[in-house]
């Protein structure tokens, strides 16, 4: 894999900002060391926060805006590799972070061979982000990737404050975002998400409550059933006995005659 090195350079912004539309001759990495906002690449937007980074191609149209300071590091580079894609990661442990302090590093010392160090460590960039697991990249806007997160674990004997952790986001980033994007906080959809499972079961199973509640991740059939009773105004119990009811009505050949 052939890489050259071109750029690295920080860059601090005090308050609200916004980069219109532009493209590079090279690839990019940006890494943002603080803040939150947003970036667009090609019409897709990405939700960025601390310890994300984002990927784009040479002469990618790409833009970012903020709504508070936001603190920076632009790397650029050429290389042949047709495996790197644009987008956004996250680097949690932050071991991209470490090679591009590397690379500042020998920015500022400037020692013998120091451009074949630079291309090196570029190389070594690239080869740190093919190497990250596929959750740590997010092929459509990050906020998809939350949902579809959410409703894959929907299931599980967990909070959302665990699932918030686990895709490296604080509670509260994302009770703002679900609030930002679907007027309703992660809590209530994460909840919402594990009601409408537990609909489906008392509706087309005949499994026991306790069965259920296993199953959609409540950790016992009282949870569940309080939570049902709070949210739909009935017991999952008499809510199945409408749907018994519900079916009799449908189908009166169910029942049997008196001789």
């Amino acid at each position: 894999m052939s890489t050259q090195f071109s750029f690295c350079t920080r860059q601090s912004y005090p308050k609200n900002y916004s980069i219109q539309s532009h493209t590079h001759p090279c690839y990019e990495l940006v890494y943002y060391l603080q803040g939150e906002g947003t970036t667009t690449i090609n019409q897709t937007q990405y939700d960025f926060r601390p310890n994300t980074f984002i990927v784009t191609s040479p002469n990618e149209i790409h833009k970012e805006s903020s709504k508070g300071p936001v603190s920076v590091k632009f790397i650029g580079f050429t290389t042949d590799s047709e495996k790197l894609r644009s987008g956004i990661y996250s680097d949690s442990d932050r071991t991209i972070l470490h090679t591009i302090e590397e690379i500042q590093n020998e920015l500022d010392l400037k020692q013998p061979q120091y451009q074949t160090m630079l291309n090196l460590l570029a190389k070594k960039v690239i080869i740190q982000v093919l190497r990250l697991s596929p959750e740590h990249y997010y092929s459509k806007t990050s906020f998809e990737y939350i949902e579809n997160y959410i409703k894959m674990n929907a299931n599980k004997n967990t909070t959302i404050q665990e699932l918030a952790k686990d895709l490296n986001y604080s509670y509260d980033y994302l009770r703002q975002l679900f609030l930002s994007r679907l007027n309703i906080s992660a809590k209530k959809y994460f909840l919402g998400f594990k009601l409408q499972n537990t609909k489906n079961y008392l509706l087309n199973s005949d499994l026991t409550i306790k069965q259920i509640a296993d199953i959609t991740g409540f950790s016992s059939p009282s949870h569940l059933c309080a939570a049902f009773k709070k949210n739909f105004g009935l017991t999952p119990q008499q809510y199945r006995k409408q749907r018994d009811e519900q079916k009799l009505r449908i189908n009166p050949h169910s029942f049997v005659e008196e001789e």
